[in-house]
């Protein structure tokens, strides 16, 4: 009995190039030959100041890394107000829930200014996840590796302020 394999689906949208992958900071663990077997999975979108990536609550569908432009991530709170948690430099990633599987966003991401982003959908990393399981476990560490840098940064960014309170006398 033969056996098919999933094959990458057809592009949505513009198709993205090498040179665009390498910077992204999920793919650096990827060689060249490997970028070139998970780009057709990827393809890139533009979205235009204001404009919402996706809202906090909806399921996570997209893994999103940013080429160009600036992205905020705002956590909406009960009182209807959006706080912003981070500004997505070019190179990082957001959306990474999409990567857990019937997960949903928890956060929503907003295009601070004209963006162009490199969109892996959830069912395509499904399909890389069958098809070339090494690859797409170092996107996975890759994507780690970005979340707990982030984590480290805050990390240390709250040990900075408490160390300041502390030496003002204020207690935490």
């Amino acid at each position: 009995m033969k056996t098919t394999r999933p094959s990458p689906p057809s592009s949505t949208g513009q198709s993205c190039t090498l040179e665009e992958l390498r910077p992204l900071r999920a793919f650096a663990r990827l060689l060249p030959a490997a970028l070139k077997r998970i780009q057709p999975w990827l393809h890139v979108r533009t979205y235009e100041p204001g404009e919402s990536l996706y809202e906090q609550g909806e399921p996570a569908l997209i893994l999103f890394f940013l080429l160009t432009g600036s992205l905020a991530l705002e956590i909406e709170e009960k009182a209807g107000h959006a706080e912003r948690i981070k500004i997505v430099l070019r190179g990082e990633a957001c959306g990474t829930a999409a990567l857990v599987g019937e997960a949903f966003y928890g956060e929503s991401c907003r295009a601070l200014e004209a963006s162009r982003v490199v969109v892996l959908p959830q069912f395509g990393f499904e399909q890389l996840l069958a098809v070339q399981p090494a690859l797409a476990c170092a996107l996975l560490q890759g994507a780690l590796e970005e979340t707990l840098e982030d984590w480290r940064k805050a990390q240390r960014n709250y040990g900075n302020l408490t160390d300041h309170l502390t030496r003002a006398n204020i207690i935490v």
